[in-house]
Parts: structure tokens; C-alpha cells; sequence
């Protein structure tokens, strides 16, 4: 990296603190409306503390904006929602298995039972994970 990125990248990391996220003149109309502009610049903030999701609502407050009015989350936690997309079943098979040969040195292969995620509610983990 020479001094001229250096200077690039902190320019653009002063001006994300400093500036209000530009969007394109036509984000509304591709969008749809301004709801979504709002949900963007919320979950956008550069100051975690002012960041939708970061707030004590949580998660709970991304669910409530306005631009996901229309999703029905009680019917999506009791799997009562028809997917909008399927995955390829052989693109799981290929896919959903964490060798311990993929892991990297500082990398543990997780062989628990799964009771460090017994208050995730009704989430359900359908691959292994990496931790590490």
C-alpha cells in the first residue's frame, strides 16, 4: 500500500463519520418509496450507539420499521411462511459440512451439543459453524 491509498482510505473513513450517506437521485423510485432510504440510513450509521439494531430494541427494531410492515415475523418463527427461496439440494450437500482440514490454525471445529444456543428460541442451525 503507498501513501496515496493510505491518505484515500482515511479520507473515506473521515468522511463516513463526518458526511450523511449520499444516495442515488433515483434510489426512491427503484426502491419503491422512501421507507426503505430510512431503513438504509438507519442500519448505516456510522455511530454504532445511533445504528438500528445496536438500540435497546435490538433486533426487534429492525422488525417494527415501517419497510418490513408487511412481513408477518410471528408466521416466519413457526415456519408457517413458504420460503421466497430454495437452495439447491446438491448445493448443500456440497456445502453445508465444515471439514476440520478447512479450518484455519487459529480455527476450532465446533463438536458441541448445542446447549450453548438453548435461548436462540426456535432458531434452528442447519450447517456447522466455525468458531474461532
Amino acid at each position: 500500500m503507498n501513501t496515496k491509498d493510505l491518505k484515500k482510505i482515511i479520507r473515506r473513513i473521515i468522511d463516513v463519520k463526518t458526511k450523511r450517506i449520499k444516495f442515488p437521485a433515483n434510489f426512491d423510485k427503484k426502491a419503491g418509496d422512501t421507507v426503505c432510504k430510512s431503513m438504509c440510513s438507519a442500519l448505516l450509521q456510522p455511530e454504532v450507539h445511533q445504528r438500528l439494531g445496536y438500540l435497546k430494541g435490538g433486533a426487534n427494531d429492525v422488525k417494527v420499521h415501517p419497510y418490513f410492515s408487511s412481513i408477518d415475523w410471528d408466521s416466519i418463527s413457526k415456519r408457517q411462511t413458504p420460503a421466497i427461496w430454495k437452495p439447491d439440494a446438491a448445493m448443500l450437500k456440497k456445502n453445508t459440512s465444515v471439514q476440520s482440514e478447512d479450518l484455519e490454525e487459529d480455527q476450532t471445529l465446533y463438536t458441541g451439543d448445542g446447549s450453548a444456543f438453548k435461548d436462540w428460541g426456535e432458531l434452528q442451525i442447519g450447517v456447522n459453524f466455525r468458531l474461532g
